[in-house]
């Protein structure tokens, strides 16, 4: 032997390492793959919608008053914001569901009845030793769990009039700034401007001062039957970033309501142009998830116009950049149309008590709203801010008999829209105010966490209303679990016994390294919170098939390898190394397929895209790393005359 040559190992043989390695990555995947042998329990959920800890003594009492009807407990449990009491059946979900509210309605506290949601989920029946390591079932989509779903239309004709709204005060502002005299300046449509004026000459000064003020606008001079005129057009691409830019604040203020619920794996994603899906697996009835997705009004701050009269704004006479509004109280206020800051910038809110114990509502901001509020309130000391609630009520076509019109696709029909505008709080400016300050005034500590509640989940950039709603129950969500089911095990089944059959002991290492596959991909789909969707199921379908034709590769070139005279380790060596790279290249090729459904498709293309490259990933391990261990541990290192394959 020459010194320091590493030592050859017998043909088909691993280091001990490799067979490590193998158990270790089975044991693993076995381990994170247990938490979904127990399954899921009906459950009532209590939440708080202002995220404030709900008082255990609640939670006892409402256990007691349904164990006093007859109905058996699994077990309750509570974690701040969130209780759940866990039932045995469906049925008793339901009556159980109606007891908790009848006790929330019947209760003397006014926070108790008007905070609290009671609704009907599902919960993992995980052992609590399992929770406290992390380790989780994998999430079932709303295909396969139940739950409600809702169709979601942004308001973009409100959306692009306040745009206009804003430019038309804007352009009216610069104008009197610069002391040009107009004859109007209105909006005729959702993306033109037109300003008049009475000569040529004042018509290019504004053009002048007027060009490049307003981004996202082009300007052109036009003189029609002798009136001059300035056309302000929006652009397309402003058109389609203020689309995209409302959407997309309205599913993050969406998901951050729906979160602050606890609901599980909820979905909240665009469809196409103007329209925002809402999903709440395991959420059983659609009035708790309206309360859950929660108000929909968009949120403004604005300063209020002292300098001019309300009584005349009263009598009609409302200065053009001022709209009058009422307060809560039923009290007129006068605010300019100009928005100071909107609730987008708005990271949280909370309520206490101020030095005379009445109820103060704290406010923090992002820090680009903190910099808007310090400029704008150093310069407004001594003035009054109001806070401006939107709120946009459609108006949907009805028949003869009363009864609300669909179309072809089950959606409503929008006909009109009410607007409502209400200034919740007036108050003063007393100083500069940073990113965090505090709002006080004569209001009820009600009023005052409805409000924190409001500015805390976020604005709407956008008002939206629903067009369509559904529930998918519990009985169908299990159904297609069960056909799901049964799809995997009958494909499961007929691929071992053609293994069995046709490659023998090779057939039935190819068997057991399928089971592991399939181990392997629920494991890895609980440990990274992945979704399981029926399309996902049909993902894992198709990863038994693929897993199956690496080995039948594998076995074909070692059966070749034997007609041609090698020896039997030799044929093994040669047919796993000569696989390689076929399976290598097929399986690379459907991964990049995989991924790019991923990245540009959403909802079942999404579901079945994750499963088939993660059933990818882990059928290269067991189809070649873990098969070819199984067989170095039969035949490796010893003199065979022939194989079973």
């Amino acid at each position: 032997m020459i010194l320091g040559q590493p030592r050859q190992l017998p043909l088909n043989t691993f280091p001990a390492w490799k067979y490590f390695m193998v158990v270790i990555v089975i044991a693993l995947g076995a381990f994170l793959a247990l938490p979904n042998l127990f399954g899921e329990d009906h459950a009532v959920q209590i939440s708080d919608k202002n995220g404030s800890e709900i008082p255990k003594e609640l939670i006892v009492n409402i256990e007691k008053a349904i164990k006093d009807e007859g109905i058996k407990i699994k077990s309750h449990e509570l974690e701040g914001s969130r209780g759940l009491i866990r039932l045995v059946n469906s049925d008793d979900q339901n009556e159980a569901k109606r007891i908790a509210f009848q006790y929330i309605e019947g209760h003397d506290e006014e926070s108790i009845k008007n905070n609290l949601i009671v609704a009907a989920n599902l919960a993992a029946a995980t052992p609590d030793w399992m929770a406290d390591i992390g380790l989780s079932p994998m999430k079932l989509g709303l295909d396969l769990r139940g739950g409600v779903h809702f169709l979601l239309e942004v308001d973009m004709d409100n959306l692009f009039e306040k745009e206009q709204e804003k430019a038309v005060t804007t352009i009216k502002s610069e104008l009197y700034d610069e002391k040009i005299y107009h004859e109007g300046v209105s909006a005729t449509d959702q993306t033109t401007i037109i300003a008049k004026f009475k000569t040529e000459e004042l018509q290019q000064e504004a053009f002048s001062k007027l060009n490049n003020q307003l981004q996202g606008f082009t300007i052109n001079d036009r003189e029609v039957n002798g009136e001059f005129q300035l056309v302000f057009h929006i652009t397309d691409a402003k058109v389609r970033e203020i689309k995209d830019f409302a959407i997309k604040q309205n599913i993050t203020t969406l998901n951050n309501r729906i979160n602050a619920i606890g609901v599980a794996e909820p979905l909240v994603q665009r469809q196409g142009s103007d329209r925002i899906v809402v999903q709440l697996p395991g959420i059983q009835d659609t009035a708790s998830a309206r309360s859950i997705i929660g108000d929909t009004r968009t949120l403004e701050f604005r300063m209020a116009n002292d300098r001019r009269s309300v009584a005349d704004a009263i009598n009609g006479r409302v200065p053009y950049d001022s709209e009058l509004l009422y307060e809560t109280d039923g009290r007129p206020v006068l605010v300019y149309k100009k928005v100071m800051l909107d609730g987008e910038h708005v990271t949280g809110a909370g309520t206490s008590l101020d030095e005379r114990g009445l109820p103060q509502i704290n406010i923090s901001l992002d820090s680009v709203g903190g910099s808007i509020m310090t400029k704008e309130s150093s310069k407004n000391i001594g003035k009054r801010m109001a806070i401006v609630l939107t709120e946009v009520a459609p108006i949907f076509k009805k028949n003869e008999y009363g009864d609300f019109v669909k179309n072809e696709q089950g959606e409503l029909i929008k006909i009109d829209e009410e607007i409502n505008k209400e200034a919740v709080s007036v108050a003063t400016i007393q100083s500069t105010l940073p990113d965090r300050f505090r709002i006080t005034g004569s209001f009820t500590q009600q009023y005052a966490s409805d409000l924190a509640l409001i500015l805390k989940s976020g604005s709407l950039k956008a008002p939206i209303y629903i067009v369509e709603d559904g529930t998918i129950g519990a009985s169908l969500g299990q159904e297609n679990v069960e056909k799901g089911l049964f799809s995997i095990v009958i494909g499961f089944v007929m691929v071992l016994a053609f293994m069995l059959v046709r490659y023998k002991v090779f057939g039935v290492v190819a068997n057991l390294a399928l089971l592991c596959n399939l181990v392997l991909i629920v494991g890895v789909m609980s440990l990274i919170g992945a979704v399981l969707t029926l399309p996902g199921m049909a993902g894992i379908v198709l990863t038994v098939g693929m897993a199956v034709d690496a080995n039948v590769l594998i076995f074909e070139r070692i059966r070749e390898e034997l007609k041609d005279g090698v020896s039997p380790a030799q044929a093994i060596h040669n047919g796993y190394d000569a696989a390689f790279s076929t399976i290598a290249d097929a399986n690379i090729t459907t991964a990049i397929a995989a991924l790019i459904l991923f990245a540009i498709g959403t909802g079942p293309v999404a579901g079945f895209a994750i499963t088939l490259l993660f059933g990818i990933l882990t059928s290269m391990f067991t189809a070649i790393v873990g098969s070819r261990a199984l067989i170095n541990l039969i035949y490796g290192g010893k003199t065979v005359r022939k194989l079973a394959v």
